[in-house]
């Protein structure tokens, strides 16, 4: 998966693409969680949407684990 790509999905749009394996959608996901991270602490993502962002990646990695 491109950077392009994964920096327009949403966490729960990856776990919803049925073109990508389950190891695809978890390897996006942890570079969704590191660019998220990355964001929020040079401080050019809003922490209150940073924080809402890494709670969906949760919520996506669960979905996926089941």
């Amino acid at each position: 998966m491109t950077d392009e790509l994964l920096s327009t999905k949403s966490a729960l749009g990856i776990v919803a693409d049925d073109t990508m394996s389950r190891d695809e959608k978890e390897t996006a996901l942890l570079q969704l969680r590191e660019e998220i991270a990355s964001q929020q602490s040079d401080g050019t993502l809003d922490p209150g949407l940073a924080s809402r962002a890494l709670q969906d990646i949760q919520v996506a990695m669960a979905r996926i684990s089941e």
